[in-house]
């Protein structure tokens, strides 16, 4: 009978390079936990320390083959994200808590567009002008929901503006434009962006056209 087909079985997440292998045992637990809303305990292994933790679970998320979880750490309340493969000696507590309003990581990261990220939950303002063919390239692309585009005609240019908080992964996008995009905020951004490209910026800024 179709109609008897779990839904879910008709969905598929297409294959990547990038997989790490969760154990299934600590999956179930998650999954039982963030169901009742229960508040759970393990060891968490990062930068080859280990640490005890004790959080309220609000969220799965998966990220090009990779799983994490988002969690307030208690008591400190802090949210921090955790690659599950990473936990160990799981526990599912009998305490419960109450899910908030605000709980998902899109609400804590401004909406920003590029996946999972390393840093801190901080939202900076970009400025970064684009020319060339990367312009077409950039048509299809959205760095956060606030995205502004302006084109300007007389030198044929686009200047992008949004906030976010993905400060690693959007260098990472500018540097791989090479000659063709030019940052001009924050200022951190364009610090690192001068140190990397130090023997290209006469070019690009004539690219630009910018006195």
């Amino acid at each position: 009978n179709a109609n008897s087909i779990n839904l879910l079985e008709r969905i598929e997440v297409a294959p990547t390079l990038i997989y790490q292998k969760t154990d299934e045992k600590i999956w179930n637990q998650i999954l039982n936990a963030i169901k009742k809303n229960n508040v759970i305990e393990f060891d968490y292994t990062s930068n080859g320390n280990t640490n005890h933790i004790t959080a309220e679970p609000y969220q799965l998320i998966l990220d090009n083959g990779k799983t994490f979880l988002f969690a307030n750490i208690l008591p400190e309340n802090k949210m921090q994200l955790f690659a599950i493969f990473k936990l160990e000696s799981l526990k599912v507590l009998d305490g419960t808590f109450t899910l908030p309003k605000i709980y998902k990581f899109s609400q804590f990261t401004n909406n920003a567009r590029l996946g999972i990220f390393g840093a801190e939950i901080e939202k900076k303002q970009y400025k970064i002008k684009v020319s060339g063919n990367t312009q077409e390239r950039l048509k299809t692309v959205k760095f956060a929901d606030d995205q502004n585009a302006d084109y300007d005609i007389k030198n044929n240019t686009t200047t992008y503006t949004f906030t976010s908080t993905q400060f690693d992964m959007i260098f990472n996008y500018l540097i791989s434009f090479t000659d063709e995009a030019l940052p001009l905020e924050p200022v951190e951004l364009v610090e690192k962006w001068k140190a990397y490209w130090q023997d290209k910026i006469p070019k690009i800024i004539k690219k630009m056209e910018i006195v």
